[in-house]
């Protein structure tokens, strides 16, 4: 098993080219075989990724960046039975792995290389691999309203979120929607936005779907009523913390493995943080699409992960018990 670092220099306020002495200093401990290579411009990380898929040998992808650079390796490798993902989070936002708990685990180099990898859903739109979360609607312009803001950029995660939210409150927060929920019939109406989720958090810590799982064959999805921006202001603290589910006159919430979302204009359309502006769109969910890899030291001590932890096949062949904890972030 060769172990890849796909690194975005670039990613958050982090350092991640901090990773390279560590990872030097790992394998030469430990022994190995592993390449680093960085990105040098939007997308790269996706080209570099499908390079290693495509030559054919089992291989370990390590996104080292943000939800962007997982984004861009997972949509290089997707469909490749020889790769195993990887996330070591270097963000501003990290919110696939925020799932898992404390993201800082990711941090372990160790853990990492011996951590092992379990299936998990992926969301298609078209030709394009969601791993997390993909929206539209008010959602889905806020994320447009930070991508387009150079700013926002070197903003934590959910204060960019919050500031770019500010600014769609300028426009109107209303999106007439015929939404289609596997072959029932259609919901025409206004909505605030439509969430269609295969994890927990998005926009630096939100939680859409707070009971996501990420390998039941089936992604959450949240449509939220259109209202007043007074509404929306008061709501956004039980949206952060998930409470939101429970109030049935604002969203509902269904499981399901296909939606479709008509406007009546090409809109903006949010897929783990990379916008598309479309007239309609596609969701279909499939199960286990990706091996990703979940760090030795990750339990389950949150129920939610349970699932997650049985699926793990065995330990690689790295003696990871004798060896010491090799922190990235130190």
């Amino acid at each position: 098993m060769k172990h890849v670092f796909i690194i975005n220099p670039a990613a958050g306020r982090a350092g991640a080219t901090d990773l390279i002495p560590a990872i030097h200093r790992y394998f030469k401990t430990h022994g190995g075989s592993y390449e680093i290579a960085l990105s040098a411009y939007e997308h790269h990380a996706m080209h570099l990724a499908k390079q290693y898929a495509q030559a054919g040998f089992p291989v370990r992808l390590y996104a080292c960046g943000g939800d962007g650079t997982l984004f861009d390796v997972v949509n290089g490798s997707a469909g490749y039975s020889n790769v195993e993902i990887g996330a070591i989070p270097f963000g501003s936002g990290n919110d696939f792995i925020r799932t898992f708990g404390d993201t800082s685990r990711f941090l372990d180099l160790n853990a990492q290389v011996c951590g092992s990898a379990i299936p998990v859903d992926l969301i298609r739109f078209e030709d394009i691999y969601a791993i997390n979360a993909c929206s539209l609607g008010m959602d889905a312009a806020v994320v447009d309203h930070k991508n387009k803001r150079k700013w926002l950029h070197q903003t934590a995660g959910a204060m960019a979120y919050s500031a770019a939210l500010f600014i769609s409150f300028l426009s109107d927060i209303k999106n007439y929607f015929i939404v289609t929920i596997e072959d029932e019939e259609p919901i025409e109406r206004d909505f605030l936005f439509v969430v269609a989720a295969n994890g927990r958090f998005y926009g630096g810590g939100y939680q859409p779907a707070p009971g996501a799982l990420l390998d039941d064959g089936l992604m959450d999805v949240l449509l939220v009523n259109a209202v007043s921006r007074t509404k929306v202001v008061s709501m956004l603290s039980k949206y952060r913390r998930g409470l939101h589910v429970s109030d049935s006159a604002l969203c509902t919430l269904r499981t399901v493995r296909k939606l479709t979302v008509q406007a009546a204009h090409p809109v903006p359309v949010n897929i783990d943080g990379e916008i598309y502006h479309r007239e309609k769109a596609e969701f279909e969910l499939l199960p286990h699409a990706v091996q990703f890899i979940l760090p030795s030291i990750v339990t389950a001590k949150d129920k939610r992960l349970e699932k997650l932890r049985q699926a793990m096949g065995p330990m690689p062949r790295y003696d990871c018990e004798q060896q010491e904890s090799s922190t990235l972030k130190s």
